[in-house]
């Protein structure tokens, strides 16, 4: 852990004003270190552990309400519910301005179900989820028959060679951008 995280995280002032303004997950990734460890450190200071105003829905409105991670998703929970929701499903039926039918489900299109903005987010019937879900996976399967994945302890990882390329690429790419 860095020093400087570990100076915020001894600071219930300037913890708490870093919590204010991110949730327990982005606190986390900012300190660089894991969410339980600034849970603990919010239940130590005694900060008050109910949320964020989050701008959610059309305009910009500011709500409360608490958000939490559960089973890899974003969920949201407010008072006038009686119930907690995905997040994922309430920000497409603020866009769409209606609810969601059971039959339709909310793909995470880069595969990040913690990654819930609208440009991310695809709606589709379940039948339709399978198959594209079947693609992907289908997909990953050639990668790995091409050797741009590789089976590695137990885990499927990118090829080395395949990286370094890519980092070549990316890098090559910035240069002809900045040249314009």
């Amino acid at each position: 852990m860095e020093q400087e995280s570990k100076e915020i995280l001894r600071n219930k002032k300037r913890l708490e004003n870093l919590y204010r303004e991110h949730s327990v997950y982005d606190t986390a990734r900012i300190l660089k270190v894991g969410i339980n460890t600034v849970g603990r450190w919010l239940d130590r200071h005694k900060i008050e552990r109910y949320g964020k105003p989050m701008l959610l829905g059309r305009g910009g409105v500011k709500r409360r309400e608490l958000r939490f991670i559960s089973k890899g998703y974003w969920y949201i929970k407010k008072p006038e519910w009686n119930k907690e929701k995905r997040e994922h499903r309430v920000v497409v039926e603020e866009f769409l301005g209606r609810k969601l039918t059971k039959e339709e489900t909310v793909h995470h299109i880069d595969g990040d179900k913690l990654n819930n903005k609208i440009e991310n987010l695809h709606i589709l019937n379940n039948a339709e989820h399978r198959k594209i879900e079947h693609e992907l996976k289908q997909i990953g399967y050639i990668l790995f028959k091409m050797g741009i994945i590789k089976f590695v302890d137990g885990h499927y990882v990118l090829d080395k060679e395949f990286q370094k390329l890519n980092k070549e690429e990316d890098n090559q790419n910035g240069k002809d951008i900045q040249k314009r």
